[in-house]
């Protein structure tokens, strides 16, 4: 039988067969009996097994600490604070509204629809100028002019009202039979220039008072100076009022800020599935519904028949076409959904 050793293992085998030969000297000079050969060996080769062993059982628990330290800084944790893992709960525990902030291609509208579709019992409206068909679910109720936005802002104004007495004459438990209600505020610096004195006070009063009545604001913004949020000269009200979201290249410059590499090579990592929340790192990578049954579900909304949703959505014009089968298939199936 051989043992392959390491050239480390092999300098404390020697080490320790060197040692225990200067025990046996020792021990012949004292007693001045000669030592039983065989137990000598023996001796030798328990003492050489014991050190390799110890020896790769070190070397094992240095890879191991090694891989540990990679992971970590890959997968794991690679930030000094926590990382949020649940953005969704994070904020409502929070009670206060949202802004978020994030250029063209930061992700921004991504994050605002995998908002709305974990907030799927929520009565939401949008304000959107910008809007598209397919950009929300059926379900959001969305304003695209800006006169329809200024009297949508007028009727949550009324609402607004009409909770606060209510709560004022039954008390706040009364406010738990009401639905939570969510605004989403696109683009809101176009909303401030155009119709800003509409804006600003409904916002204003929404963000101080909506909470306690379960009203909430998104406001999506591709800066965050106070100016754009309609909140100049009194920013006491965004830092106090608002859960503050930095995507992409502002949350990237906000880790540089703080002098924290890490923190920006984890940003950097995943640009649109990473990015921070007051501060906090966090990960959210937003897997929404197929966009093409959100679609199928709009057109049927608009009481389009099978035929003409699968020429809109697929291109198919005739029964005949060879896929045209398995396309009503599955619009049958997005529909019983």
């Amino acid at each position: 039988m051989f043992i392959t050793a390491t050239t480390e293992q092999s300098r404390l085998i020697k080490a320790g067969l060197f040692s225990l030969c200067l025990s046996g000297c020792a021990l012949f000079v004292s007693t001045g009996q000669k030592s039983n050969p065989h137990i000598i060996t023996a001796g030798v080769l328990y003492s050489a097994s014991a050190i390799v062993i110890a020896s790769v059982r070190e070397k094992r628990k240095e890879e191991e600490e090694a891989i540990s330290v990679r992971t970590s800084a890959v997968q794991d944790k690679p930030v000094k604070q926590p990382i949020i893992k649940d953005f969704v709960n994070y904020w409502i525990a929070k009670e206060k509204h949202l802004i978020i902030v994030g250029g063209t291609g930061d992700g921004k509208s991504t994050l605002v629809k995998g908002l709305v579709h974990k907030l799927n019992e929520w009565e939401i409206t949008a304000y959107d100028i910008d809007f598209a068909r397919g950009d929300y679910p059926s379900a959001v109720n969305v304003f695209c002019d800006y006169d329809t936005i200024s009297s949508d802002m007028a009727a949550s104004s009324a609402k607004l009202a009409k909770r606060i007495k209510l709560r004022q004459v039954n008390g706040a438990e009364i406010i738990g039979n009401e639905n939570f209600v969510l605004t989403i505020a696109e683009e809101l610096s176009a909303l401030v220039k155009v119709i800003g004195e509409v804006q600003k006070p409904w916002i204003s009063e929404i963000a101080k008072r909506g909470r306690k009545c379960r009203m909430f604001v998104m406001a999506c913004v591709q800066n965050d100076t106070i100016a754009n949020t309609g909140f100049e000269g009194d920013s006491a009200s965004v830092s106090s009022c608002f859960v503050k979201v930095l995507l992409g290249k502002f949350a990237r410059e906000r880790a540089e800020k703080l002098k924290d590499n890490e923190l920006l090579q984890w940003l950097s990592e995943v640009p649109k599935g990473r990015f921070l929340v007051d501060d906090i790192p966090c990960e959210w990578i937003i897997e929404l519904p197929d966009k093409d049954a959100e679609t199928v579900i709009a057109l049927a909304s608009d009481g389009k028949s099978v035929q003409d949703i699968i020429l809109s959505v697929w291109g198919v014009k005739v029964s005949r076409h060879a896929s045209y089968t398995t396309l009503k298939t599955r619009v049958s199936k997005i529909l019983k959904q």
